[in-house]
């Protein structure tokens, strides 16, 4: 027989043993499956798995559609945050401008124009009398609105979004917003106001400055409001004592006349109700005015503090020539910075930092902080002004001790001003 030939009969002969093998498996698993079909614990095994997959679907979907909310809402508070963050600067710069507006009003010639016109001085009373923002409330705002930030943008970045927002994040962040955009309209409206005043006052070098006609006029209409409640007190006196001896002498007749006595006792009772009466409105006035004069020495508390923050700004702006010659080798932008005490380069010009200052020792009012604070101020980049000719390396010269000194002195006392107006990073 031929090898060919032969090989085919093999084939033929294994798919057919294959066909009997398949043939009878599918007999015998029929056979299983009817035997199964019919055991009663079998098929509640089976609605048992099906009910779970419909069940796993099910709660796969509830979580899908759970996370999308969540997701939408931690999105909404981010577009929030964002808005607020612009309008926090946004307040930031209009209330340093009117409040740099106000100083030079109450102390500059511009203001005395106000302080000539009577309307226009009761006009700026009004105008400032309720503003009120701090700008330390308005970046602790600002600040809060950042932490927040921070969270919310670290669960939206993890895509987890297993829960939605908890509801006091959700309203804090509302409550700052909020906060925001009042404080917006309040700095606003008032800056509005006082340019207006300003723009129609008249033009005047002499006479008090605005700060001091102010002062003047609150304690005047202090005086005029304490004046009216003790006139208005007299007059229910007087009326009380006038109508008190109309009744008596009413009382005094109807005693007389035996058939009108019950309306005397009548009468004696309604006496009774209006001193009562009287003695309530005198008291209510007297505490009207009390709290009127409790009041006004607030404000005129407040506006003291004012006037101090205000002297404080102008001392600061008065040593501002010497404060530059005897700190430019701290206060001129460089590339040079401290961080942890170190040197380090920075591609934009600022600066030094006052913490980075004070954790260098420099401030210290001994040898070591001589040392320290002269090779600072001479060691890097910026001009060293009145402390040139040393950076280190040994004992700060005898000759240079008192302007080190004197340089201590001026970055200690105005250090919060110098923070401040940006000559130094905080």
């Amino acid at each position: 027989m031929p090898k060919n030939q032969k090989r085919s009969l093999d084939t033929k002969r294994v798919l057919l043993i294959g066909l009997i093998v398949v043939a009878a498996f599918l007999v015998w698993d029929r056979a299983r499956m009817q035997q199964q079909l019919s055991n009663p614990a079998y098929l509640k095994e089976l609605a048992n798995k099906l009910q779970a997959d419909s069940d796993t679907g099910r709660h796969a979907q509830m979580i899908l559609e759970s996370r999308a909310l969540a997701e939408q809402e931690f999105l909404q508070l981010q577009a929030l945050i964002r808005e607020a963050d612009k309008s926090f600067a946004t307040l930031k710069a209009d209330v340093t401008e009117v409040g740099q507006l106000l100083n030079e009003l109450l102390t500059t010639d511009k203001g005395r124009g106000i302080a000539s016109d009577r309307d226009l001085l009761e006009q700026f009373q009004m105008a400032t009398e309720g503003y009120s923002l701090d700008p330390d409330a308005i970046a602790a705002n600002h600040q809060s609105l950042s932490a927040l930030a921070v969270s919310i943008d670290a669960a939206i970045s993890s895509r987890l979004f297993e829960k939605t927002p908890e509801p006091a994040l959700a309203s804090k962040v509302t409550e700052l917003a909020e906060v925001a955009a009042q404080s917006c309209e309040q700095v606003k409206s008032v800056r509005t106001k006082i340019q207006a005043i300003a723009a129609a006052a008249p033009a005047a070098s002499a006479g008090p400055d605005l700060a001091t006609a102010l002062t003047a006029f609150q304690q005047e209409r202090a005086a005029r409001e304490v004046e009216i409640a003790q006139v208005a007190a007299a007059r229910v006196r007087e009326e009380y004592h006038d109508k008190l001896a109309a009744q008596t002498a009413m009382h005094e007749r109807e005693q007389q006349e035996a058939e009108l006595a019950n309306r005397a006792a009548i009468q004696a009772e309604q006496l009774k109700a209006d001193k009562l009466a009287a003695e309530a409105e005198a008291r209510r006035i007297a505490e009207a005015v009390e709290e009127g004069r409790i009041a006004e020495a607030k404000r005129v508390a407040e506006r003291d503090a004012q006037l101090k923050a205000e002297a404080a700004e102008y001392e600061y702006q008065q040593a501002l020539p010497e404060i530059e010659h005897y700190l430019s080798g701290f206060i001129t932008p460089g590339h040079q910075q401290l961080k942890r005490k170190q040197w380090t380069y920075t591609d934009e010009l600022k600066p030094l930092s006052l913490g980075e200052i004070r954790a260098r020792a420099c401030l210290r009012q001994d040898a070591t902080g001589y040392m320290y604070f002269g090779a600072t101020a001479g060691g890097n980049d910026r001009p060293g002004g009145a402390l040139s000719g040393y950076s280190g390396g040994g004992a700060v010269p005898p000759e240079l001790i008192p302007a080190i000194v004197k340089a201590q002195n001026l970055m200690l006392k105005f250090a919060d001003k110098l923070v401040e107006h940006g000559k130094l990073l905080p």
